[in-house]
């Protein structure tokens, strides 16, 4: 399997969290991200009794970390952003999440969202960064885990790949497009010669 020529920068970037998406999901988490509703849900979510349930309580906690109570106008620039997003005026969205980003560095959602729309730029260096300060703030951000496996797809790297869906999946067991992304990644290495 060739994989494509990328800067160390970007070798130690994704070395560092691949450790980091490893090792950090156990960490105290810190800011908004410390709502105390969280604890209880991602209980429930290990134990949900179905895949229904379980989408319903991701869908909850999603719903509090796109909140940011301390400050008004974050939670309209979200907003704003989220939408921008949505209608692929992904410039416009980059602009919302860095002010975001600059105005509330303590809120894991404005930097996963950056992340995440980064990634749609294919500045991938910088999507990873903006991953790792989420993960720094939520470890158990399911969704930054997924995204750093997205990433390594794009690049590929299948194995870190499936490295970073195994963890989104650890913290979520109930996320179907990690779920898939692992099974597709392992029956391509299985058919590989290399």
């Amino acid at each position: 399997m060739k994989l494509p020529q990328i800067s160390n920068c970007l070798k130690s970037a994704f070395s560092g969290l691949v450790i980091l998406a490893i090792g950090c999901v156990f960490l105290p988490v810190h800011a908004d991200q410390s709502d105390p509703r969280l604890d209880e849900l991602f209980k429930q979510l290990q134990t949900a009794p179905d895949q229904t349930t379980g989408e319903a309580i991701t869908d909850q906690i999603w719903a509090i970390w796109r909140e940011y109570p301390a400050d008004a106008e974050v939670s309209e620039l979200m907003t704003a952003g989220v939408n921008a997003m949505r209608t692929g005026r992904l410039r416009h969205a980059e602009r919302i999440f860095d002010a975001i980003v600059l105005r509330a560095p303590d809120f894991a959602e404005g930097w996963n969202k950056r992340a995440t729309v980064l990634y749609f730029l294919r500045q991938y260096e910088k999507s990873v960064e903006d991953v790792r300060q989420t993960l720094l703030l939520e470890p158990r951000h399911f969704g930054a885990a997924a995204g750093l496996g997205l990433i390594f797809l794009s690049l590929n790297y299948p194995e870190s790949a499936i490295e970073a869906f195994e963890k989104a999946l650890e913290i979520n067991p109930h996320l179907s497009g990690p779920k898939l992304q692992i099974k597709r990644l392992r029956d391509y290495l299985e058919d590989d010669p290399v």
